[in-house]
């Protein structure tokens, strides 16, 4: 038997949980970490060749690409004139590549609208959830940290698709229903 789109898509962002327990998780009132897989049970969702190849094409430009790092004072957000062509919103490759050598991570927002895989991923969750959904692609040098502690207003939804990195998932939620307006100290 074929699997639909959704079929697929949930099997790999889900494993073998039932739809009835992830919607009783998405709908609690707590952070949940579910169980994991090795990077390579993503083999075919996206490489590292996937994003190099994106990297050297046209369609790499700010505000789509753009650099953080949780060590900088004030906003993580790395300027884009560390990375970009000047005069351009086109990157930079020598120098972005730099900038993530120095410790910077790599945002790459929305890119399941370039990237077929990750296109089919969010096409099939939107079949189950009736919801919009994105991929954002972050790549983190070893042994640095592209964002501080923070909360999302949003699910999300964290498939680390290769190499290793220590995540920290606290068990509550620090603010009942955030939204923009809810004060951040940790900026």
């Amino acid at each position: 038997m074929n699997e639909t789109l959704g079929e697929a898509a949930w099997r790999l962002a889900f494993g073998g949980l039932s739809p009835e327990q992830v919607f009783t998780l998405r709908e609690g009132a707590a952070w949940r970490l579910l169980p994991g897989r090795a990077a390579d049970g993503y083999a075919g969702l996206l490489s590292i060749a996937d994003l190099d190849a994106f990297l050297r094409t046209d369609a790499a430009r700010h505000p789509r690409v753009t650099m953080a790092d949780g060590g900088r004072q004030g906003s993580a957000a790395i300027p884009p004139d560390e990375y970009l062509h000047p005069e351009s919103s086109r990157i930079d490759l020598p120098r972005l590549l730099a900038r993530h050598d120095a410790g910077g991570s790599l945002v790459v927002s929305q890119f399941h609208e370039l990237h077929a895989s990750l296109a089919q991923l969010c096409r099939g969750l939107e079949k189950i959830f009736l919801h919009p959904m994105q991929a954002n692609i972050y790549l983190t040098h070893p042994g640095a940290q592209g964002f501080r502690v923070h909360f999302d207003m949003h699910d999300v939804l964290v498939m680390q698709v290769s190499g290793a990195k220590s995540w920290r998932v606290w068990d509550d939620i620090p603010f009942p229903l955030p939204s923009r307006a809810t004060p951040w100290a940790n900026k």
